[in-house]
């Protein structure tokens, strides 16, 4: 009979494990980011009346409620909360999960669809390289942690 002992089976699994949640982490981050230059456009091309709608312009998790960038008092960057990252990161990890960006604003759609200078679907269609290329940073970053 050959006897084989494995050892370090316990710490591979820890550092896979990691691995996994430094990946849902980076990608949630990521998609939390290309969110927020799709509202950061929709938020500069949206038609200013009263400043309403594009005040409205915001980042929703579908069923873990508003995205919000943590304030600070220099207008330095503006990071989200990380709790969003957190959530959205176990949502990501247990299914598919939805990130929406929108408006609550009643006339909203019809500044969209029924006038001649749309602010939201041009806003994502005009800056899906930048989304990609920021998941892509994201993920590029965990596979380099990762290999060392």
């Amino acid at each position: 009979m050959i006897r084989v002992e494995i050892e370090g089976v316990n710490e591979l699994k820890e550092a896979l494990d990691g691995v996994k949640r430094d990946f849902f982490r980076a990608l949630a981050a990521s998609l939390i980011a290309g969110t927020f230059v799709v509202s950061n456009a929709a938020k500069t091309d949206a038609p200013y009346l009263t400043g309403n709608l594009m005040r409205s312009i915001h980042t929703e998790i579908d069923g873990g409620g508003y995205v919000t960038r943590k304030q600070q008092t220099d207008n330095a960057s503006q990071p989200v909360e990380m709790g969003a990252v957190d959530r959205l990161a176990a949502m990501l990890e247990s299914g598919e999960v939805k990130l929406e960006v929108g408006t609550d604003v009643i006339y909203a759609a019809v500044q969209e669809f029924l006038h001649d200078t749309p602010y939201l679907r041009p806003a994502l269609d005009n800056n899906k390289q930048e989304v990609k290329a920021e998941i892509s940073r994201a993920m590029k970053q965990v596979i380099a942690k990762a290999g060392r």
